[in-house]
């Protein structure tokens, strides 16, 4: 994000994927697919519009197929095992390599410089 005092801002993509609206059980395998395919199409949102994504940390961790053999119940607190990043879930470092300079980690949701970026709801068929 180097530049002068005229550089444009960056802009960026925000979202929040939400649960599938049809559940088989509360821990089904099925809402890994979902954010998966969540996470894509927010890649292609941010690219058609000229901004990066911010990378989702919504992902659920119990999800994990390590989740009851690594006892990963005793690690992580309640209130964190719902906030898991995609790279819990896949090797990172191919799609970071591919689409690296479109991503911002999850963390940076929640940096002061980030909360400070206006922010400007809008409908994305004007923008498509």
């Amino acid at each position: 994000f180097a530049g002068g005092p005229d550089a444009p801002r960056p802009k960026f993509l925000l979202y929040r994927p939400r649960p599938p609206l049809l559940r088989v059980s509360n821990y089904s395998l099925s809402e890994l697919p979902y954010h998966f395919l969540a996470l894509t199409a927010a890649l292609e949102v941010a690219v058609a519009l000229g901004r990066r994504l911010v990378l989702p940390d919504t992902f659920d961790c119990r999800l994990l197929p390590v989740w009851r053999p690594y006892r990963m119940a005793e690690t992580f607190k309640p209130n964190e095992q719902e906030r898991c990043t995609f790279d819990y879930f896949a090797d990172a470092e191919g799609f970071v390599k591919r689409f690296g300079h479109m991503l911002v980690e999850a963390g940076f949701a929640r940096s002061e410089y980030f909360r400070s970026l206006s922010t400007s709801p809008g409908n994305l068929s004007t923008h498509l």
